[in-house]
């Protein structure tokens, strides 16, 4: 996704552009926490999900670790028989968790987690439980206490949910035991917002019609869901925006006990392996960064479809618009139809597994290219014929080189939509993009690049936003290979390291995962695509290319992905261990600083000798070090490879004629905090 931000430095980001993705911001839970609340031997079956790695289990998560623990609430979700958080449907215990949970709310929105030290249950303070508080994406959180119901009928379980709307990719709701101590309540360890449950939702059935006048939705939706288990969960939890207010819940005819706050709906699974929900839900769409329907054109993208850890879904979607707007969603059109009042229905299917989808109608003006058998099209909210063939041309240059270099596109269609809402930016969906005002047609290659990173190859924003340095990275790989001329120095890095600083301080690129954080913004979208630029530099071009198309050829269908697959494809292609490059690029906030030290040079008749240091501030990097040195006639170039080990890489330089300056990475290979210190000029 891009969005545009005007608070950031356009020098971030490739061809001046600015890129605002939207994705989660959940804390992970601590199992050692979360085991001292819980009743013995429920902490002692953790299982381990079935999918690639995460990023985002600390402060400092390890690429290394190619599976995620689910966690002790997965248990405690089976079992539930510590009676500290259940409580009875007595109206004063209900009163003081509601005042309680008040009284926490405020201090959750000073976003100071210390405030948060009088309403957290012992065991939890030295838990990294509510580093979440510090973010800003949600200035303003709502709370709620909600009573999950359980199997049998038994007390509700208690939980305090803070809440609030989200933008598509964003942060999320968070979700807290309520424990009843000595002390009155507490809140407890967080059911992330990755933790399943071990419940997945596998596809979509959902039917939408919509009121523009009121800005009214409303979906009727049929979920498949799958216990990946064989134990079966007292409860379970589905995640919604909190536009919308779930009205039914069945399964065969059947109700099913639900309860709603917020975004969040706790309900009572069935007991089959395989089951469907049937859910009916409305609300009023009216918000910014997407999700609105206005007057001329309605777009829907955040959170729609209720999902359990924005894990990948297939889809059927049908949207019934007004007369004279065409509807459209992911994947393949299956029908439509017109009724006598001239509202058009449409039936599309995508089993293609994804994390996001989209709605977007409007009366759009159409214009279609067929390019290598497949339909390209603009859906644009003006009609400007030379504008749309100028974003057809970029669509076109961009599909032939990407399904010619990675694995062929998944659809037999693109297009390109346009809207002229409060969206700020551009949002993929795979087989389309939503452009908003002034994205047109400069980011069509790095929104297309997503149907590969994002579409063949998932990514839920709940731990990284790995594809966005992906997509940034490819967008910038395509475009000078259809130069066909590498150009030397790098422009972009010239122009922006200057600017680097300390913008990628504070967040490693394995945890940058909320796209509408300024910080995890510019660490995912700019340093991704520095660091799989630098990637190239030290494996070479073809070597990358063999890389990426092997992660998109053998990515596990239906999973979301992480860094620590692609770093294992990396060693294994290369055929050398590459966890120690992730390790210092990926798992480590920040960048190299790197200085020229000690320079001397001595003249010995005809002949001089320029020596020297390269310094590296820590925490250090391997790297390899371009040395130029500009004399009064034949230049010197040199690679020295410094290590982690050594804060300083020593120097020796011969030339037959006078040294003139000594310049370090003069391609601007590296990215580097600063440019202080990287080139000494001689004295004649």
């Amino acid at each position: 996704m891009l969005r545009q931000r005007t608070s950031k430095p356009v020098s971030l980001f490739s061809g001046g552009r600015f890129y605002f993705l939207l994705c989660n911001a959940t804390c992970c839970s601590s199992v050692m926490a979360m085991s001292a609340i819980l009743t013995p031997g429920i902490a002692s079956g953790l299982g381990k999900e079935a999918r690639i790695a995460a990023a985002r289990q600390s402060a400092t998560p390890s690429i290394n670790a190619l599976t995620s623990r689910r966690g002790a609430l997965r248990d405690y979700a089976f079992k539930s028989k510590s009676a500290s958080v259940r409580v009875s449907q007595n109206g004063s215990e209900e009163a003081a968790e509601q005042d309680f949970v008040k009284r926490a709310l405020h201090a959750v929105n000073t976003h100071r987690p210390e405030n948060l030290a009088p309403y957290i249950e012992t065991a939890q303070k030295g838990a990294q439980q509510f580093a979440w508080v510090r973010e800003r994406t949600t200035a303003v959180w709502q709370g709620d206490v909600l009573h999950a119901p359980t199997r049998g009928g038994g007390a509700a379980l208690s939980f305090a949910v803070f809440h609030a709307w989200h933008s598509c990719e964003s942060d999320g709701d968070h979700v807290h035991t309520l424990q009843h101590t000595a002390l009155g309540w507490r809140l407890g360890p967080e059911i992330a917002e990755t933790e399943t449950l071990g419940l997945r939702v596998r596809d979509h059935d959902v039917r939408l019609t919509f009121n523009v006048s009121k800005k009214y939705a409303r979906f009727e939706d049929r979920a498949s869901i799958e216990r990946i288990q064989n134990s079966i969960p007292n409860f379970g939890l589905l995640r919604l925006s909190q536009d919308y207010t779930v009205r039914l819940l069945s399964c065969n005819g059947v109700p099913i006990p639900y309860k709603q706050s917020g975004g969040i709906i706790a309900f009572v699974p069935p007991t089959a392996k395989t089951f469907t929900l049937n859910l009916r839900y409305a609300g009023t769409v009216d918000n910014r960064n997407g999700d609105y329907i206005l007057a001329g054109e309605a777009s829907f993208n955040s959170y729609f479809l209720p999902n359990i850890a924005r894990l990948p879904v297939t889809t059927t979607v049908t949207v019934t618009a007004p007369p004279g707007w065409k509807p459209i969603a992911q994947g393949e059109k299956k029908s439509e139809t017109k009724a006598a009042d001239g509202s058009v229905t449409a039936t599309f299917r995508n089993d293609m597994p994804v994390c996001y989808q989209t709605i977007d109608a409007a009366p759009y003006t159409v214009t279609k290219r067929v390019v290598d058998g497949r339909t390209l099209s603009t859906y644009l909210l003006v009609n400007d014929t030379k504008f749309a063939a100028a974003c057809l041309d970029e669509l076109e240059r961009s599909m032939r080189w990407y399904s010619q270099n990675f694995v062929p596109y998944p659809y037999t269609h693109y297009e390109v939509v346009q809207t002229k809402g409060q969206f700020g930016g551009a949002l993929e969906a795979y087989s389309f993009a939503t452009f908003g005002p002034g994205t047109l047609p400069d980011t069509i290659a790095h929104e297309l690049a997503h149907s590969w990173w994002g579409g063949v190859v998932p990514c839920a924003y709940t731990r990284s936003m790995w594809n966005e340095g992906f997509a940034e990275y490819s967008d910038d790989l395509l475009h000078r290979r259809l130069r066909k001329v590498e150009m030397r120095p790098n422009p972009d890095q010239k122009a922006t390291r200057p600017h680097f600083g300390n913008s990628f301080e504070g967040v490693p690129l394995a945890a940058a995962h909320d796209t509408s954080d300024g910080r995890s913004e510019a660490v995912g979208y700019g340093k991704g695509r520095l660091v799989m630029r630098v990637l190239e530099e030290q494996i070479g071009q073809e070597k990358m290319l063999a890389c990426l198309t092997t992660f998109a050829k053998e990515h596990p269908h239906g999973e979301a992905a992480e860094w620590g697959e692609f770093a294992a494809i990396v060693s294994r292609l290369t055929g050398e261990d590459y966890g120690w490059f992730f390790r210092e690029w990926v798992n480590r906030a920040g960048l190299p600083t790197l200085r020229l030290a000690n320079v001397t040079v001595k003249q010995d008749g005809d002949a001089w000798t320029v020596e020297g240091d390269v310094t590296q501030a820590p925490p250090r990097y391997r790297l390899k070090l371009p040395l130029h040195l500009e004399t009064r006639g034949t230049s010197v170039d040199t690679v020295l490879e410094a290590l982690e080990t050594e804060g300083a890489t020593h120097f020796i330089l011969h030339t037959p004629y006078a040294p003139v300056q000594l310049t370090l990475d003069p391609d601007y290979s590296i990215p580097l905090t600063t440019d202080e210190g990287t080139t000494f000029t001689f004295m004649p």
